[in-house]
């Protein structure tokens, strides 16, 4: 069983996309596991502008988590490589994904698995993102930890605000048409993030009242440490975070874009 959970871990970290330098944006990404496989998921897409991001997280935890999260990442690159799709609106891509993943999670495995009833209440928080070289972004989607810029001016925090719905549990769900949009001015940081680090719980206390790591703190670490690159600020991060929590219960992971 340990080998095939290795086995599982090792395909579920290939899968994640190696960060390449690119001229417009410094990127940087962390990802660290609860159990031997985790239901976090990002992914970013260079080879054309315009450029495609998504990150997003599964419902609980362990081996089918992980098996939804390859689901997901297959169906995005399988979409955004379709010419019919790459260049509609946001909403329209997101749809796609819900449909091919609502067509395998409820119609396939929820009725032919030994195990239907765990997969009909799976489903995956998720944003996808579309963006130029030049800093102009649009994003649709929905998440438990709304992604955040920090200003490079002066460390101002502006949250993006969930715009879709969840995926893979509803057919025709609707929620919005409208994407959000914005633009990174140079050193600007978009951050991206999972619930694993803001409900990260404080080692000094072991009960169920434990104080949480929180939104503030992460805000907090982002602004001040703004001036940094990328990777070093995910470095910082990670650094408090394990300080601060008693032991790691969820999937943490974060993937930080920052305007050249």
């Amino acid at each position: 069983v340990e080998q095939e959970l290795e086995i599982a871990n090792d395909i579920q970290t290939s899968m994640l996309p190696d960060i390449t330098e690119n001229d417009s944006y410094e990127v940087a990404a962390f990802m660290r596991t609860a159990e031997e496989v985790g239901g976090d998921f990002y992914d970013i897409n260079f080879s054309i502008d315009p450029y495609y991001c998504l990150f997003g997280d599964v419902s609980g935890h362990g081996l089918q988590s992980g098996l939804f999260m390859m689901m997901v990442d297959v169906a995005f690159n399988t979409v955004i490589s379709d010419d019919q799709f790459r260049n509609q609106d946001l909403n329209i891509i997101y749809s796609k994904l819900n449909s091919i993943l609502y067509e395998n999670i409820q119609k396939r495995l929820g009725a032919k698995s030994i195990n239907r009833e765990r997969y009909h209440s799976m489903y995956t928080t998720c944003r996808l993102f579309r963006f130029d070289t030049d800093g102009n972004f649009e994003t649709f989607g929905n998440d438990q930890c709304e992604p955040f810029i920090c200003r490079a001016k002066d460390g101002a925090i502006d949250i993006l605000e969930s715009k879709g719905f969840m995926l893979g549990i509803i057919k025709d769900a609707t929620f919005t048409d409208e994407s959000i949009t914005f633009k990174l001015e140079k050193d600007d940081i978009l951050v991206l993030f999972s619930d694993g680090i803001v409900e990260a719980k404080d080692k000094k206390v072991t009960d169920e009242t434990a104080n949480l790591f929180g939104f503030d703190r992460l805000y907090e670490i982002v602004a001040k440490h703004r001036d940094q690159s990328s990777e070093q600020i995910i470095n910082t991060i990670i650094r408090e975070v394990d300080s601060f929590m008693f032991d790691q219960y969820d999937d943490i992971t974060l993937l930080i874009i920052k305007k050249k």
